[in-house]
């Protein structure tokens, strides 16, 4: 069992390596609008933290969207979009969400694509059950974006069939947009007219980061299991 565990580390690291040598292996040319992008959202949080104390629960409110749409995140929005619905302009509340969530949208684009073109990534999406079921995207790639968008269910496959195969960056934002803002609409009413105490979301909230937790936990288990079988 001891044996086991050390060669599963140890292919890890293999693998985070890899990828670093990659990820150092671009130019820095590549990497520089998106630092600077990044640096500028940061230094206008703290901005606001620090010179506007009457805008800092937008602040956070912006830095949390970030979090929690960011491909790898397991935070759920809906809590805090309820929250903040139940105490702010619902509207404003789900228009600045959906702006804010474009954002990291954009980043995630752009990450998940130069994920997918590393060797250890090429060697799971060439295979034919995952081109089968990209070819189902192709079929209706913006309807499908649009959906993933507006429903409750997991976006990060679409994100992934988006960036793997390439799909224009302008309509894949767009989807998220048109997706997201209904979706943002409607949390952010129905926090406006239930109007729950702040500790029913606080619950609500560790519900469902548990339950994200439980299912990567799940998942990543299911996924050592096929390949103990192998």
């Amino acid at each position: 069992m001891t044996e086991e565990l050390e060669l599963r580390k140890s292919n890890v690291i293999i693998r985070l390596k890899n990828i670093w040598h990659e990820v150092s292996g671009l130019s820095s040319s590549k990497w520089f609008p998106y630092i600077v992008a990044v640096s500028a959202f940061c230094l206008v949080q703290l901005a606001i933290l620090i010179f506007f104390p009457a805008y800092r629960i937008w602040a956070w409110f912006c830095f949390y969207m970030v979090i929690s749409n960011f491909c790898l995140s397991v935070f759920p929005h809906e809590p805090v979009i309820l929250l903040y619905g139940g105490q702010f302009n619902p509207l404003l509340v789900a228009i600045l969400a959906t702006l804010v969530t474009c954002w990291i949208e954009f980043f995630n684009y752009h990450f998940l694509v130069f994920v997918s073109s590393t060797r250890q990534v090429k060697s799971v999406t060439s295979n034919g059950a995952y081109q089968k079921v990209e070819r189902w995207f192709g079929k209706a790639p913006f309807l499908s974006l649009l959906f993933s968008s507006i429903a409750s269910i997991p976006v990060s496959p679409f994100r992934f069939f988006a960036a793997n195969s390439h799909y224009p960056l302008v309509k894949f934002l767009i989807s998220v947009f048109v997706g997201r803002l209904p979706r943002y609409c409607i949390l952010a009413l129905t926090g406006a007219v239930i109007k729950l105490p702040s500790w029913v979301y606080g619950i609500f909230f560790v519900l469902l980061l548990s339950f994200a937790i439980f299912r990567k936990i799940q998942s990543r288990i299911k996924t050592h299991g096929e390949r103990g079988k192998q």
